[in-house]
């Protein structure tokens, strides 16, 4: 049953992600075609610093989703209840230090944005602002639905809204100013604030199905939350959750802002329409394994350890797999998809394009450790690794840009997660979580041959189709289909042929084959 749930939910996360990713792209593009690529490269801009700011919210729907497992496989509604009552308290304590540090930024962002007025550019952040606060709605509630694994309900209401926010959006910008005397720039402050109401809306559906599936929780009214050992021992894990965060928005978000200050505003918006593209597939392989989090979560502290490793290798093949499709298809695809999208003045070269590469498939293999460190608490014990991490980054960020120019950014990216995470965090899942750290080189064994195998299928694929469809297709949106149909082929037909007759594969197989009879018994 739950791997059965933990299917459902991952389905739900992938496709919905996958709607959430085409509405993105979509807006994005008549964002660019209609406001310019300069008043893209500001949303670009703002949604990094509103990364910044988002470490007032202290990594809390992680915290809170794991301090939840425990009272849910006990049915312990009173301690459910209490932990809400906490985390209802402290998001209102986390909305006030956010707005407050957005009023400091709306004043700076003259700095790195230098070519526009500074009062509108510090109005329309506030907005951005306003939409990051109004997700905190109701988050709680989500929470809980999704520590009882029901990731699929906020994963639909995720793609609803997002739907209708693109259709809104998209209106506004395209009719507004043919019924309107408005400018480019008052579209931009609509295009904001229609955000702001369609995140409003998909909370308020979040609220609303929550009293459906809990109505005994929500009927109580007790004020109680949890006891002070207890905030104690959360207070410890929320600032090492923060020292977390800091490490991964240093490698995540500074980079427009650092492209913007140290070039300008329009190659921030280059950077930022792949930049797009590689979080869409960050944040899909995330939706994937979310699905799945909770029930390794509950798996890890009421099975054997043995068991526990076998699940874990298994879900480092799955990841594996993942991300070499999508790492080759990264390579293949994105240039001719951002010539069709956005036109020919928003490319990189195809170095760039290999070093994004590298990126995405280093951030993206540490996806299964990330779960199994998460699933566990384990936020302490490497928080001072992460702040070292960040300042890794931001300082080979400074040097290389100068040198490199985003190249040398994208390098400073992936640099500081080999130098600092990619060693670390498996060390810590396998002395905590699998209990033996003799299986850890076992690790980078599996690690390097999934790498090697990537490595070869990503310039594989690139090669054949410079060779066997560019000089005969030239139609952009043919070439592209076409890309696409070999990146579906060649990487998953090499990965099955080379590890056809290794046990993660039989695993995986048969666990496929055990959740779909299961669904035909349903």
């Amino acid at each position: 049953m739950k791997s059965k749930k933990a299917l459902v939910n991952a389905i739900y996360g992938m496709v919905g992600y996958i709607i959430l990713m085409v509405t993105n792209l979509v807006t994005r593009s008549f964002l660019v075609r209609t406001l310019q690529l300069d008043l893209a490269g500001v949303d670009t801009v703002f949604k990094n610093f509103l990364s910044f700011l988002s470490l007032a919210e202290l990594g809390l729907s992680t915290g809170l989703i794991y301090k939840l497992y425990d009272p849910i496989l006990q049915e312990n509604k009173i301690e459910i209840k209490k932990i809400l009552n906490f985390y209802k308290q402290a998001y209102k304590i986390i909305s006030l230090v956010f707005m407050s540090g957005a009023v400091v930024f709306a004043c700076l962002t003259w700095i790195a944005i230098k070519e526009f007025n500074p009062v509108y550019l510090g109005c329309l952040f506030m907005l951005y602002a306003g939409d990051t606060v109004a997700s905190y709605l109701y988050a709680n509630r989500k929470a809980l639905i999704i520590a009882d694994q029901r990731n699929y309900i906020v994963s639909r209401n995720d793609a609803l809204i997002s739907v209708g926010s693109m259709v809104v959006q998209v209106g506004c910008l395209l009719y507004l100013p043919t019924i309107l005397p408005i400018d480019r720039f008052v579209s931009f402050i609509i295009f904001a604030t229609v955000k702001i109401v369609c995140r409003v809306i998909g909370a308020l559906f979040i609220g609303r199905k929550f009293r459906q599936l809990y109505p005994d929780i929500y009927a109580d009214k007790s004020k109680e939350t949890i006891s002070k050992p207890e905030r104690r021992a959360l207070y410890k894990n929320m600032g090492a959750m923060l020292m977390h965060r800091i490490g991964a928005v240093s490698v995540t978000a500074s980079g427009s802002a650092i492209v913007s200050g140290f070039k300008d505003v329009k190659m921030a918006g280059i950077y930022g329409n792949y930049m797009i593209i590689v979080n869409a597939l960050n944040m899909m392989l995330a939706q994937i394994f979310n699905g799945v989090t909770a029930s390794f979560g509950q798996l890890s502290v009421s099975s054997d350890r043995e068991f526990v490793h076998k699940k874990f290798n298994l879900l480092h093949f799955t990841n594996f797999l993942i991300m070499a499709f999508f790492t080759t298809s990264f390579a293949v695809i994105v240039q001719p998809f951002i010539r069709l999208w956005v036109g020919d003045e928003s490319l990189f070269g195809d170095t760039t394009v290999f070093l994004l590469c590298a990126y995405i498939y280093i951030s993206g293999i540490r996806r299964v450790v990330l779960m199994a460190k998460d699933s566990a608490g384990l936020f302490r014990p490497d928080r001072y690794l992460a702040l070292l991490e960040a300042i890794i980054n931001i300082v080979l960020s400074i040097i290389l840009i100068n040198i490199l120019g985003v190249d040398g950014l994208i390098i400073a990216n992936f640099a500081s997660m080999i130098i600092v995470p990619l060693w670390s965090q498996p060390y810590l899942v396998f002395k905590y979580v699998m209990q033996n750290l003799k299986k850890y080189k076992f690790y980078y064994y599996r690690y390097v041959i999934y790498l090697a195998a990537a490595a070869g299928e990503v310039f594989l694929t690139f090669y054949l189709a410079k060779t066997f469809i560019d000089p005969y297709i030239s139609n952009i949106l043919v070439n592209l289909i076409v890309r696409a149909v070999l990146c579906i082929i060649v990487p998953n037909v090499i990965n099955l042929v080379l590890f056809f007759k290794t046990s993660e594969m039989k695993d995986l197989l048969q666990t496929v084959k055990q959740i779909l009879q299961s669904f035909k018994k349903a």
